[in-house]
Parts: C-alpha cells; sequence; structure tokens
C-alpha cells in the first residue's frame, strides 16, 4: 500500500480547479509521481486525459461478495420488487492501468 503513482480523475479535478482560480490554461501537463499527463478542459465542459497507459496489476474480486439485497418500499409502504438487486455469481476481471 502506499501513495498511487497517478489518478486521473484527480488530475483533471485540479486542472478545472486551476483554470476556475485563473492559474492556467485549459489544457495544461500536471505532473504525477507515475509521470506527466497532458489534460483538458473543452468548450463543451469535457475534461480529457492524453497519455500513456501501462499495465502494473491484475486481480479478481467474488461479486457475491457485493450482493445486494434492499429492503426499500414504493410510496404505498410495500415492498417492490423492482428494488431488489443481485449481481451475478462470477468473478470479474479488475485490471489498473497506470
Amino acid at each position: 500500500m502506499g501513495e498511487t503513482l497517478a489518478c486521473g480523475t484527480g488530475a483533471c479535478s485540479v486542472l478545472v480547479a486551476a483554470v476556475l482560480n485563473g492559474l492556467c490554461d485549459r489544457e495544461a501537463v500536471i505532473s504525477l509521481l507515475g509521470g506527466d499527463i497532458t489534460i483538458g478542459w473543452d468548450d463543451k465542459d469535457n475534461v480529457y486525459q492524453i497519455g500513456p497507459a501501462e499495465w502494473i496489476c491484475e486481480g479478481y474480486v467474488d461479486v457475491d461478495l457485493f450482493r445486494v439485497q434492499s429492503n426499500l418500499k414504493d410510496w404505498k409502504g410495500n415492498s417492490s420488487a423492482n428494488l431488489h438487486e443481485e449481481l451475478p455469481g462470477e468473478r470479474l476481471q479488475i485490471a489498473n492501468m497506470k
């Protein structure tokens, strides 16, 4: 465990905050521990990342651990079958990209 090498969401947030505070243009290079990434914010309010990607790890999670059962009721107080959600009993492959 420890500090992450890169966080694209955080880098995008940094750019938007910097632009809103008049500190940089709408496209800038953000330096992260894992390297530099170019972040842009276009005139349609899309924030995008430009930079390399590397495969750094792989893992699996048992989705049965995340099975959800809701006891919510509708506006009349009746249990709603639509509010019951089950995830499939399978493993999902998780990939972490740098």
